[in-house]
């Protein structure tokens, strides 16, 4: 087929595919492609995609064909979709021929995007000398630097292979050149400012070192954006900072960053501080419970247990850092109340109980009792096929003898509500709270299918109490 039957987009660079068979085909006649994975009715993609067309104009001069693959086109695209292990989008994926791809996991933005593919075309370890080394840092968010004398080969070796596993992220150079008079051996991470760089002189093995770098590389006050959002909730920093502007301007701004350094250091491995630009961004403010135009804004997120703690800020000055180092002095002290997206207290007229954000703790974390609820959305299709069931199933536990007593049958709108569990990645999600181990639900696995009589089995084996509820 020639090429001339691939026809981008009017007035663009974009080859758009609703096939992924054709999709494969034009990976196999073209050296490098760029393919965005999307859905039409996803808003970041509706944001992003301005920005993709311009890139796609760019990257054509560079010998760079760009695509993009609409996952809404059902089955003909659904077998590359899997291959490529999509899970979010748009997610972009570059394509060296049909069978060899990498993952772009960055954030969707232009600079990012090109330092991304320009690491493509550099060696695992560059060698290069002291003015290359500057270079690449000026050109690179992120450069990794070794620093090794002629007897350090074991660490040498260590250093390959972690660039090896992690040249998709970062750069990673070596020099002999030592203009800067670091001791030797040792491992220099750069990040965008001078005063976020990191030494590394110690480390035990290739995995240690591995887990030092990306922990060194990531920054102290990183940028909260929708497609890394998911990420920063699932890391392993207990707490999340959002310093939530009103504009891009001020996210930047130096003055705002060094500012914060000195307090973002002194919490680093308790506390991530990230930027959000609130207009932007209404999806993490919505979620943060900090309602349209209060800009600025600071909110500490206690991830595991989903509490939000907020402190305005003045609207005119500068961001008042004293007053939020003062603000998270007071969290672990305990002496601040969290704020709670909540439905007013409803009445309860059935056996199936409503529990709202204020009523979670008192219901929920009952430890005289084992909990079974529901969590859903209003506009979940499945969810609300589920309702009959649950009425009946809460009735059918409501006048068993011990299950009146020792079990509450409950359900919950997460749209309207925050629960104090953070780990609900879907609707319906059904759990179980045992008595006495409240900290150690367990959730129901949906494949097997929901019926009363496998809730009624499911509740009598992981339950603290062994309710066997008669169906």
């Amino acid at each position: 087929m020639a090429d001339t039957e691939f026809t981008p987009v009017p007035g663009t660079q974009v080859y758009p595919f609703t096939s992924g068979d054709r999709a494969i085909e034009f990976f196999s006649k073209h050296e490098t492609v760029l393919l965005s994975v999307f859905h039409p009715a996803s808003p970041q993609w509706g944001l992003f995609s301005p920005t993709y067309n311009e890139l796609a104009m760019k990257l054509s001069t560079m010998g760079i064909k760009t695509a993009t693959l609409n996952i809404d086109d059902g089955d003909a695209v659904q077998d590359l979709v899997r291959k490529l292990l999509i899970s979010r989008v748009p997610t972009l994926v570059l394509f060296n021929g049909p069978d060899n791809f990498k993952v772009y996991r960055g954030i969707l933005r232009e600079k990012e995007i090109l330092e991304f593919l320009h690491r493509q075309k550099l060696p695992p370890v560059s060698e290069v000398d002291a003015v290359t080394l500057e270079k690449l840092r000026e050109e690179n968010s992120v450069v990794v630097a070794g620093f090794f004398g002629p007897d350090d080969s074991t660490l040498r070796d260590q250093f390959a292979a972690a660039a090896n596993a992690l040249k998709d992220e970062y750069v990673f150079a070596t020099t002999a050149d030592n203009a800067e008079g670091v001791s030797v051996p040792s491992i220099i991470i750069s990040k965008k400012t001078p005063e976020e760089r990191t030494v590394l002189s110690t480390w035990d093995s290739e995995e240690t070192l591995q887990s030092l770098i990306k922990t060194a590389a990531t920054p102290l006050i990183v940028e909260f954006l929708p497609e890394l959002y998911a990420d920063f909730l699932s890391g392993p920093t207990p707490l999340l900072g959002y310093i939530i502007l009103p504009s891009l301007s001020l996210s930047v701004s130096p003055d705002t960053h060094t500012a914060f350094l000195p307090l973002a250091r002194a919490h680093a491995s308790k506390i991530l501080f990230g930027t959000v630009i609130g207009p932007e961004n209404p999806r993490i403010t919505s979620n943060m419970l900090v309602p349209e135009d209060t800009y600025p804004f600071f909110v500490l997120h206690d991830v595991a247990s989903n509490l939000k703690y907020h402190l305005p800020l003045p609207a005119e000055g500068p961001i008042p850092v004293d007053a939020i180092s003062a603000f998270i002095d007071s969290y672990f002290a305990g002496g601040l109340d969290p704020v709670m997206k909540s439905e007013p207290i409803p009445a309860q007229t059935s056996p199936l109980i409503e529990v709202v954000g204020l009523t979670f703790k008192d219901i929920v974390f009952d430890d005289e009792k084992d909990v079974f609820i529901e969590y859903y959305d209003p506009d979940c299709a499945p969810c609300l096929t589920l309702v009959p069931q649950l009425e009946k199933f809460a009735g059918a536990v409501a006048v068993d003898e011990r299950g009146a007593k020792l079990v509450t049958v409950a359900k919950m709108d997460l749209d309207a509500n925050d629960a104090l569990d953070s780990d609900i990645r879907g609707f319906p999600t059904i759990k179980v709270y045992p008595a006495g181990r409240k900290d150690k639900p367990v959730q129901y696995n949906a494949e097997q299918g929901h019926s009363v009589e496998k809730w009624a089995k499911f509740l009598k084996e992981v339950g603290a109490h062994g309710v066997e509820v008669k169906a």
